[in-house]
């Protein structure tokens, strides 16, 4: 009742078009893209809400003074050396190269319990409460990010600097993508913010 609340798309992912950047160079590309989302909608320092990549974002609109406050849900950006962010890279290419092989079939997979918690055990704790259609449009948005998805992963950038606005970073105890102890760097990177598991 309070707020009017703006959600989008990533560039690369849902319905935005492609993220266009430079090798090297995500983070620039992301942060002009949400600045220049920003402007186009008249927003000057919004309340920032993200949840992995989008998490990461949030805190780095933060460090540009955009932000009036950041909340990030298990944000990117946190792992703790070369083998946390390998892992992440093979979860991630494994699952979209299942997606693009399952792609044929995928309709009837998700119409189906167990179809369902092989595609999206890796990400959700009870794939069976997903609806079918809405799996479904998982699986193929998933399949549509996959290149962007590749580009970015490729960077494995991590989020550095100190912020001045209310932050509160809230990590789900049961993370099978950004490992829970990730928290532990978040923490010792943000001593100001609100912690929660």
């Amino acid at each position: 009742d309070d707020y009017r609340v703006i959600t989008f798309d990533l560039p690369g992912f849902g319905e935005s078009g492609p993220l266009v950047m430079k090798k090297g160079h995500a983070q620039e590309a992301l942060r002009k893209e949400l600045v220049e989302t920003m402007a186009y909608l008249g927003i000057e320092t919004p309340h920032v809400v993200g949840n992995s990549l989008g998490g990461l974002i949030a805190l780095e609109t933060a460090l540009d003074g955009r932000a009036a406050s950041v909340t990030a849900l298990s944000p990117a950006g946190f792992w703790d050396g070369e083998a946390d962010f390998t892992y992440i890279n093979v979860l991630f290419n494994s699952m979209m190269a299942a997606a693009a092989v399952t792609r044929p079939v995928a309709r009837a997979m998700m119409a189906t319990v167990a179809g369902r918690r092989i595609a999206f055990s890796w990400l959700n704790s009870h794939p069976e409460n997903i609806p079918g259609d809405v799996a479904y449009g998982d699986l193929k948005a998933l399949t549509s990010a996959a290149p962007n998805v590749r580009r970015l992963l490729a960077e494995h950038y991590q989020f550095e600097g100190t912020i001045d606005v209310p932050v509160t970073i809230a990590w789900a105890e049961n993370d099978r993508v950004l490992l829970p102890y990730q928290a532990r760097r978040a923490a010792r990177l943000l001593p100001n913010a609100l912690h929660v598991t």
